[in-house]
């Protein structure tokens, strides 16, 4: 692995609802960007991969993890923004574009280069499959609750 990720509690947002899979991108992005990881160009590069190529997975609680293709031009540093919301914001599922899926959890990451891109993509498949981490997730009642769980999960990725 040759890449580590930022992750603090400015890039986690904790919610009851969000209206939609784009606003939920768009909220999520906007912490990156006031973070300095992302340039605006951020939004449109991940909204149009989404819509191509969607991000549902249909787990025990329903998770997202949208991301633009790694590219420099609007990525300025490695990074994981995290959502959370209580009540689920809908994704069209990886698996099935035609249907939805209720998604509680969405991780949206930034890559600047495609070296470990799949294998950190899959690293993060592989969690989410695991019901009891999604629980713990769920249960956070705080950023700093978030954060441990998943720099416990993504030690050898997260700074």
């Amino acid at each position: 692995m040759s890449f580590r990720l930022l992750l603090d509690e400015k890039l986690i947002l904790l919610k009851d609802e969000c209206e939609n899979c784009k606003n939920s991108i768009t909220e999520i992005s906007e912490l990156l960007i006031k973070k300095g990881c992302v340039t605006e160009e951020f939004i449109k590069a991940t909204l149009e991969r989404e819509e191509k190529y969607p991000t549902g997975l249909p787990t025990k609680i329903g998770v997202a993890i949208p991301h633009p293709p790694p590219d420099p031009t609007y990525i300025k540093r490695n990074s994981i923004g995290v959502g959370v919301y209580r009540r689920p914001v809908y994704f069209k599922r990886m698996d099935d574009p035609e249907k939805t899926v209720p998604v509680n959890i969405v991780i949206l990451f930034s890559l600047m280069e495609e070296e470990g891109y799949v294998k950190f993509l899959q690293k993060l498949v592989s969690i989410f499959q695991k019901p009891e981490i999604l629980e713990e997730i769920m249960r956070g009642t705080n950023k700093h609750e978030i954060i441990k769980i998943l720099k416990k999960e993504l030690i050898d990725y997260i700074i």
